[in-house]
Formats: structure tokens, sequence, C-alpha cells
């Protein structure tokens, strides 16, 4: 009896040390600005903002990682949100890069941890 007692205050230990169990990842409203494209002077240069937030309160979410990303998928730069959940960042890209960023837009990207949900939000660039 007194094993068992033992193994039951051993198993009630580890289960509290554990904690409790995993929570649902916050559910993230991302929203895309429009993107700017700066072509002269050399080299190019694509500024991009974003916006993260709770999808159900509403509330500016701190330190998200958000990869700016051409349609096609590649990772033109990244920036992790500030406290107003604001993420940016400037890419230098080749002529081929702006072609496609003009033509197709851009998309922000959370991919999403234990912690935040993914989310994907889309947008255009101009040239300025």
């Amino acid at each position: 009896m007194r094993a068992f007692i033992a193994f039951l205050s051993a198993l009630a230990i580890v289960l509290l040390a554990s904690g409790p169990a995993s929570a649902t990842p916050v559910p993230v409203q991302l929203i895309a600005e429009t993107g700017t494209a700066k072509v002269v002077p050399t080299p190019i240069e694509i500024h991009m903002e974003a916006f993260a937030r709770n999808a159900t309160n509403g509330a500016n979410l701190n330190n998200v990682l958000v990869s700016f990303r051409t349609t096609t998928g590649n990772v033109l730069c990244t920036d992790h949100t500030d406290t107003g959940g604001k993420a940016s960042c400037d890419a230098e890209v080749d002529q081929t890069q702006l072609a496609l960023v003009l033509l197709l837009g851009f998309d922000a990207v959370v991919t999403g941890t234990a912690d935040y949900g993914p989310a994907t939000a889309h947008n255009s660039v101009r040239i300025v």
C-alpha cells in the first residue's frame, strides 16, 4: 500500500510540474498595407508593412514573426511585430523580383506557433 501511495504522490508531482495542457493558439488577423517600390536610385527597394491583431478581441500582437514573400513563396524579408502590432521591412530586389511583385503583389505570412495561429494577407506594390 505504501508503494502505491508513493507512486500516486510522484505522479501528482509530475502532473503538477508539467502544467496545464497547451492552450489553443490565438487566432491572428493579418492586414498588409500597400507596399512601395523605390526604383531610383538603385538598388531597387520595396517597403512592406503588415499589422497583426488578435482576431478575437482586436488587440495588437507583439513579437510575432511576419515574413514578406512573393506570391510564389520566396521570402523577401522578415520582421517581428512591435507593441503596436506592426511589422515592416525593406527588401532589395532585382528587376525580375520587382516585376513579379508589381504584377502580382506580395504576401505577409505568419506561419503559426504554439502561441499564435497561422495567417496570410495580400496586397499590391506601387512605384514611388
